[in-house]
């Protein structure tokens, strides 16, 4: 087997010494005779026998030095030595040192042994009075690591990720006036798909209803099964006209599509849902490693949203639907058709304002919203079954980087309103899709930004405190982790207009989101990533409303991220046994958190006095009189 590099610098050397006597001598079993030279010299001479001396040419006493360890024995009896010290095997090194010097140098002499400064071997006495060594770097050694053994990396093949989804209400109304008998209600049908087994899932509620009224039931869940799956609206609690509640919806729900109708009512005002409302689902999903397709295709349904006309009261439907396009999308193209159902056609000349009088509208039966306070499109004189289809090049020009919202209204503005008969801004996502309200978003994504081999997971952090009318939520991405989107999800009893900021200092300054029209508070508001840092950073996203309604402390931040399904080689392992096992647990420790692994696939190498592999050590022998 061949030899490791050693190169020799000799400490202290002076000119013209005259050799005082024989150098030292070797056996075929390895024996040093005792030195009679300059202590230079003779520091030099050691370091040379024990390179020079084949560990396998010792007697078998020699041998036995190193009992049952497993170093490479065809080898000088430097490298034994080494290869010991690296493998942390230091009663072996230092026997096998102390029979290699002891009885064949002087007494007289003090004599050691030291790797990288630690001390191998090393007589106790005579007390050192002149000093000298000998050194030579040895490459492929370093302290714990062995030269030679097994080295592993692993990646997932099979995983049970552990994952949340959130499912947003958008922000909605119908239901105007009428009377404490006779209220005016909106109906609102929204579906929810969930991929995997469902572990928890809670329902945050906010809601405008009228406290006032007689009491019913508001929510019902899949068809309400079981009186658990139904929630009435003295069961919700209230500040006044806000409702806001978590209620614990896992036993209503399971894996594929659920159904959640909602009954709202408000004899005295307009019945509606606040930002904030929301569905959390904790899922168990079983999948290979996914890949990313760099090609995104999402269609968004609006909810199935109908107004009645209550006692003496009009109709009207609005609804609020957010999409989102990140930073670095590319070729964007959205497509969106709102289709209703019983619409009058008022046909009036009248102009309506805003609470704070600033903003106002004609009473156009028809208006659309996208990303400005100024209308995309109205129609004061609409079918009574329209259907409105916008193309990409009548969208382009009004999309934004981050959050789009667009705000639908029939028959009413604000607080105004004027309908007379039963009417359905119109989604049948399942029955009847392509007749449905919808927004169809097109992008791709550079393949350099997508990750290869790594799964995506997702961390939620809330605020905390008091209900404020600023908020502030602060989280941190776990180690390792690369980021890949955030949304900030604000919940409030009452709206008006939001501020979004975020950095990674506080408090952030970085604009990210602004209401782009009344109404205009969705509740996903998409944060770029730009603003953000990675672990070990702290990151706070700020919400502030601009009329100072108050926001619930459950207000929160949902952050993805991804971490890799493999890990690298790490430490060289006597056998291919302790290399898998290391490697498995290091992927754990990575995943284990979030992923249980199911199949993994090892990749186990066998590493052979590879000289660059680590090191290098240096190795000094000291003699002393």
């Amino acid at each position: 087997m061949g030899r490791r590099g050693y190169f020799f610098t000799l400490d202290g050397l002076f000119a013209a010494v005259v050799l005082l006597g024989a150098l030292l001598l070797f056996t075929s079993y390895g024996e040093i005779q005792p030195p009679v030279i300059q202590l230079n010299f003779a520091a030099s001479d050691v370091l040379s026998a024990l390179d020079d001396v084949h560990f396998l040419d010792l007697n078998s006493t020699g041998r036995a030095t190193i009992g049952n360890s497993t170093v490479e024995q065809n080898q000088s009896v430097l490298g034994v030595i080494g290869d010991l010290w690296s493998r942390s095997e230091l009663g072996y090194a230092t026997n096998l040192t102390q029979f290699m010097l002891e009885g064949k140098v002087p007494d007289s002499y003090g004599i050691g042994l030291w790797m990288d400064n630690d001390q191998i071997y090393a007589r106790t006495s005579p007390a050192p009075n002149t000093r000298a060594s000998a050194r030579t770097i040895i490459s492929g050694l370093t302290k714990t690591q062995p030269s030679k053994g097994f080295i592993s990396r692993a990646n997932a093949e099979s995983v049970t990720t552990r994952k949340t989804k959130i499912y947003s209400f958008s922000a909605q109304g119908a239901g105007w006036d009428g009377s404490t008998a006779n209220p005016s209600r909106a109906y609102v049908t929204k579906w929810v798909n969930i991929s995997g087994s469902v572990d928890n899932a809670t329902l945050a509620i906010s809601l405008h209803l009228n406290p006032s009224d007689t009491n019913w039931n508001v929510i019902t869940i899949n068809n309400g099964t079981t009186a658990a799956c139904n929630f009435t609206r003295s069961e919700i609690s209230n500040s006044g006209e806000g409702y806001y509640d978590i209620e614990d919806v896992k036993a209503c729900l399971h894996q594929g599509i659920n159904k959640f109708r909602l009954d709202l009512r408000n004899s005295v005002y307009n019945a509606h849902i606040h930002p904030g409302m929301l569905l959390r689902v904790d899922y168990s999903e079983t999948t290979s490693v996914p890949t990313y397709n760099t090609n995104v295709r999402e269609r968004i349904y609006f909810d199935n949203l109908t107004s009645v006309a209550g006692a003496s009261a009009s109709t009207g439907t609005w609804q609020l639907v957010p999409f989102h396009i990140p930073p670095e999308a590319q070729n964007v193209s959205v497509y969106m058709q709102i289709a209703a159902r019983g619409i009058t056609n008022y046909g009036g000349s009248n102009w309506f304002y805003s609470w704070d009088g600033w903003r106002r509208q004609r009473d156009n039966d028809y208006i659309l919203f996208f990303n400005d306070d100024d209308p995309l499109a109205t129609s004061s004189a609409p079918p009574t079954n329209p259907q409105y289809n916008y193309s990409p090049s009548t969208l382009a020009p009004h999309i934004v980087n981050g959050t789009n919202v667009v705000t639908v209204y029939f028959n009413n503005y604000e607080d105004y309103v004027w309908g007379s008969s039963t009417q359905t801004i119109y989604s049948e996502p399942y029955a009847d899709p392509n007749q449905s309200s919808f927004i169809e978003v097109n992008y791709t994504i550079p393949a350099a930004s997508l990750p290869y081999g790594q799964i995506e997971l997702t961390g939620i952090e809330q605020s905390t405190g008091a209900e404020y009318y600023r908020k502030t939520v602060n989280f941190t991405f776990p180690s390792g982790a690369t980021m890949s989107s955030v949304y900030g999800h604000i919940a409030q009893r009452f709206s008006y207009l939001v501020t979004v900021e975020a950095d990674d200092y506080s408090p952030p300054t970085t604009d990210v989101f602004e209401s782009p029209s009344s109404r205009g508070v969705p509740t996903d508001i998409y944060i770029s990533t730009a603003t953000l840092s990675e672990n070990p950073a702290i990151n706070f996203v700020e919400f502030t409303d601009s009329n100072n309604n108050e926001i619930i402390p459950n207000t929160s931040v949902e952050y993805k991220f991804f971490l890799p399904s493999f890990v690298g080689f790490g430490e060289i392992f006597n056998s291919t046994e302790e290399a898998t096992a290391d490697a498995q647990a290091r992927l754990t420790a990575l995943l284990g958190g979030y992923v249980d692994l199911n199949s993994i696939n090892f990749e186990t190498n066998n590493i052979t006095d590879v000289p660059t592999l680590w090191g290098p050590a240096i190795v000094e022998v000291r003699v002393w009189r």
